[in-house]
């Protein structure tokens, strides 16, 4: 973990962004229990105060699912029934593309991103992602997750630590500047059902501590 801190102070300031998100209330993070699903690609940290769910996907064959969203280093978090950030759904499919590429793009994923990633190559079909980032957990504990996202040469991290009092988030990249957080931006609605949104963004933005 020493070298993580390490390599987040040393950068410079466009190449890292460091967000807090505080609890209403203080949680016990003794009480935190750790899932592991590492083929499916998620890490869940529980308790009866908190859920925080991190995607943290290894590269896949994109023939073999219809669902690829650009969601690799996103979270939903949740802490004393309060919900923060959520993963906002799929919405729709085919019978309208423009909202379909809209929620499995990074306008509806809270997750770091560099310039050079967001330039990669675009496909206008609905199912897949010429590009995908290869995701690699690389450190975790039940209060701590470390995961990357590689594309090419270019290799982002993510640092989350669950305090008592919020979560703690570093984002940085060695070799190139963070781009903005497009979903901090959007008003994205959380889709409730297939061609349902509900009224509730999928971020509570007075939350977040920039």
């Amino acid at each position: 973990l020493s070298n993580f801190d390490k390599m987040f102070c040393d950068l410079p300031k466009l190449n890292k962004k460091q967000f807090f998100i505080k609890f209403n209330k203080r949680i016990d993070i003794r009480e935190i229990e750790l899932d592991i699903f590492d083929n499916f690609g998620l890490y869940c940290f529980k308790s009866k105060e908190i859920s925080l769910f991190i995607i943290c996907k290894k590269k896949i064959n994109f023939f073999n699912s219809g669902h690829n969203h650009d969601d690799n280093l996103s979270i939903d978090l949740v802490v004393n029934n309060e919900t923060i950030i959520t993963d906002p759904g799929s919405f729709c499919y085919t019978d309208n593309l423009k909202i379909r590429h809209l929620y499995r793009s990074l306008n509806a994923h809270f997750a770091p991103r560099s310039y050079k990633m967001l330039n990669q190559e675009i496909t206008k079909d609905p199912f897949y992602f010429l590009d995908y980032l290869d995701g690699k957990c690389e450190y975790i504990n039940e209060r701590i997750f470390v995961g990357s996202v590689r594309m090419r040469n270019i290799v982002i991290y993510r640092f989350l630590e669950i305090k008592d009092e919020g979560l703690l988030i570093k984002d940085f990249c060695k070799n190139d500047s963070l781009a903005e957080y497009p979903s901090l931006d959007q008003n994205v609605r959380i889709s409730t059902s297939y061609g349902e949104l509900s009224k509730f963004n999928m971020i509570d933005k007075k939350k977040i501590e920039y």
